[in-house]
C-alpha cells in the first residue's frame, strides 16, 4: 500500500480519478505517517498534495492545508526570508546571547536618538502654536502634569527587563519557524 512505500521511502506519485478521491488518499495517507512519526510533525514534509486550490477545497481542512504544496510555499517564504527569517532570528538570538552588553548600549543610543528627534520635532510644533495661539495658565499646568507622568513612561529599560523583552520578542518567531521548517521540509 501506499504507507508502505512512504515507510521504505520510495518516491511515489499518486493519482485518483477525482479531486475528491485524492483529498481523501490524501488525508488517510496524512493520518497513517502522523500516527507512526516519533517527533510531532517532523516528517510530514515527505508528503506533498498539489493541485488547483480552487478545485479541491483544503482551506477548511487544516490536516491537508499542511501538506498542501501551495500552502507550504508561502510558510517556507516566511522562513527563509533574508531579513525576517529563521537565519535571521538564529542570528539575532546568538547575538543577543553572546553580547547583551552591546546590544543594551545599542538600545540605548537608538533610544536617544529617537528622544532627541522627537525633541526636535516637539521644538517646531511648539513655536508653531505658540505663533498661532497664547496659552492659558490652565493649559501650561496641564502639560506639566502630563510630562511628569510620561517621564515615567519614557524611562529606559533596565539591562534585565532589555534582555527578557528581546529575547521574548525573538525567540516566539525563532520557535515558530523552527517547527515550520521540520514540518515542512522533506
Amino acid at each position: 500500500s501506499l504507507f508502505a512505500l512512504f515507510m521504505l521511502k520510495c518516491r511515489t506519485l499518486t493519482c485518483a480519478p477525482t479531486n475528491i478521491a485524492v483529498l481523501e488518499v490524501a488525508a488517510r495517507l496524512r493520518s497513517l505517517v502522523k500516527e507512526s512519526l516519533e517527533f510531532g510533525k517532523y516528517g510530514l514534509g515527505d508528503i506533498v498534495l498539489f493541485g488547483n486550490r480552487k478545485q479541491m477545497p483544503v482551506d477548511d481542512k487544516a490536516d491537508l492545508l499542511e501538506v498542501f504544496l501551495d500552502h507550504r510555499i508561502k510558510i517556507l517564504i516566511r522562513c527563509l526570508r533574508p531579513l525576517s527569517g529563521w537565519k535571521y532570528l538564529l542570528s539575532s538570538m546568538i547575538r543577543l546571547l553572546e553580547e547583551p552588553d552591546e546590544e543594551y548600549s545599542l538600545y540605548l543610543q537608538k533610544r536617544a536618538e529617537k528622544q532627541e528627534q522627537s525633541a526636535q520635532g516637539n521644538e517646531k510644533k511648539n513655536k508653531k502654536r505658540a505663533e498661532k495661539h497664547k496659552p492659558s495658565a490652565q493649559g501650561i499646568e496641564k502639560g506639566t502634569k502630563g510630562n511628569n507622568e510620561s517621564v515615567k513612561e519614557d524611562d529606559p529599560l533596565t539591562f534585565e527587563e532589555f534582555v527578557k523583552k528581546e529575547f521574548d520578542s525573538i525567540f516566539e518567531p525563532l520557535k515558530i519557524c523552527m517547527v515550520d521548517l521540520y514540518t515542512h521540509l522533506p
